[in-house]
């Protein structure tokens, strides 16, 4: 149980400006994730389509790390498109950061895993902050609250598990489909 404020920020995006680039059920997923804290009695900020651009992301993640103080509990959920760019300093593993595409994305407008790390470093001492990141390539968004580099080293720990042609060729043990 928390002594402290329960806060979360949920974003969803359905309606990029490309058409191309357009989802459905996103928003309704912010929605429902809304519905679920409020249920569990979190005041829920909110950025849907046209207010969540890279600006308005940072900002709402910003204030919720601010406002926060030991003992709170925050969640951040993001619903949208994500991609990946290549790494300009040098702390991927793979040489991509993995970012997510605010509705402005287009404009250049990425927030990136680093950006999402920058504002995240600021977390209070005795604050929990629980993400739930539904895009592609979220793997390293939140890597830095884990509390290990993701960089290059003997301490690094894999994000993906690449299997090799001989593990993908070897047959199920007792998987259901050879049950049959």
């Amino acid at each position: 149980e928390t002594s402290g404020q329960r806060r979360a920020l949920c974003v969803g995006i359905n309606d990029y400006p490309n058409p191309a680039a357009r989802l459905h059920g996103r928003v309704a997923d912010a929605e429902a994730w809304e519905a679920a804290f409020a249920g569990l009695g979190f005041s829920v900020d909110r950025l849907h389509d046209g207010a969540a651009t890279r600006a308005g992301i940072l900002r709402a993640l910003e204030e919720l790390i601010v406002r926060s103080r030991a003992g709170d509990l925050l969640a951040f959920q993001y619903s949208g498109h994500g991609t990946t760019v290549p790494d300009l300093d040098g702390d991927e593993l793979s040489g991509e950061d993995q970012a997510i595409c605010p509705v402005d994305f287009e404009d250049g407008n990425l927030l990136i895993d680093d950006d999402i790390r920058a504002v995240l470093e600021g977390l209070p001492a005795g604050v929990r902050l629980t993400c739930f990141m539904d895009n592609c390539y979220s793997y390293t968004n939140t890597r830095m609250l884990a509390g290990r580099a993701m960089s290059a080293g003997p301490r690094s720990l894999p994000r993906v598990v690449v299997l090799s042609d001989e593990v993908v060729a070897r047959p199920a043990e007792a998987s259901v489909t050879s049950r049959r």
